[in-house]
């Protein structure tokens, strides 16, 4: 769950080479950069066509996939995939006291995980705050058929497989990393919008205090322009990037209910 630049500084023998490769709906997300002294170089960019990926959580095995076609210009050492999957479950977990392996061993079940369903994810997790009163961790499962069919992508050669992350949570670690230096002292809220699913996660002093998975995102919006105008959805995208219709309404009744979550998330942090 560490964000990109993370990645680049993580560990002694630290990559230097690296393409990230967001997984979305529409398309593939293609970045490369090179970290060569005490700074960073993009290298390539690019969009890729989409993929089908098999995303069931109690499938047994898949078929073998083909490997992404990458650009010269793209072919790092290492591979970052991000996937933002309908089936991950992510949460804020509170354990009362110090976070040791007694507590270590209850976050699948924390997750509403049990011992069956339990083999079929990848569960990790990051301590984001631990004192003997409270510790508060972020635990993600990532069903592992998915995991296996990512890393087919890359059989043999360059790039490697190096992580697979949710793209949403990689998104708010690439924040905190960014433009979330300049209000380390405040408290702000981050949303990451995606087709199907958006993320939202409020930060105070730097630390996470809240974040929530919405099944919730572009193609909603899309979908009721194209209910509302009676169009094509290939015309509701493009009156969507050029605001030649008033869709006010429409978007007030698809957002409304989003809106309303997103206060409650504040006012609940607020209070706490």
């Amino acid at each position: 769950m560490s964000s990109f630049t993370e990645i680049l500084g993580k560990f002694k023998r630290r990559p230097s080479d690296v393409i990230a490769l967001d997984i979305g709906a529409t398309g593939i997300k293609a970045v490369r950069i090179k970290k060569s002294g005490d700074g960073l170089t993009l290298v390539s960019a690019d969009i890729l066509p989409a993929i089908d990926l098999v995303d069931q959580p109690d499938a047994l095995s898949v078929d073998e996939q083909q490997p992404i076609d990458l650009k010269p210009a793209l072919k790092a050492r290492q591979v970052a995939v991000t996937y933002s999957s309908p089936n991950a479950i992510i949460k804020l977990l509170s354990f009362p006291g110090e976070f040791d392996e007694d507590a270590e061993e209850q976050v699948g079940k924390h997750l509403g995980l049990d011992e069956e369903t339990e083999e079929n994810y990848r569960i990790s997790y990051k301590i984001i705050s631990e004192s003997r009163q409270e510790s508060k961790v972020l635990a993600v499962a990532f069903p592992e058929v998915l995991a296996q069919t990512i890393n087919d992508f890359f059989p043999i050669g360059l790039p490697a497989p190096y992580t697979i992350e949710v793209a949403g949570l990689s998104s708010m670690t690439s924040f905190l990393n960014g433009p979330g230096v300049q209000h380390a002292e405040d408290t702000v809220g981050v949303l990451d919008f995606g087709a199907s699913q958006s993320f939202y996660s409020l930060f105070h002093q730097g630390q996470l205090a809240l974040i929530r998975k919405f099944d919730f995102g572009v193609n909603s919006i899309v979908d009721k322009v194209t209910k509302s105008l009676g169009v094509d959805k290939q015309t509701a995208e493009g009156i969507l990037a050029d605001g030649s219709f008033d869709i006010s309404q429409p978007m007030a009744e698809v957002m409304g209910p989003f809106i309303k979550q997103l206060i409650i998330s504040r006012d609940f942090v607020e209070r706490r």
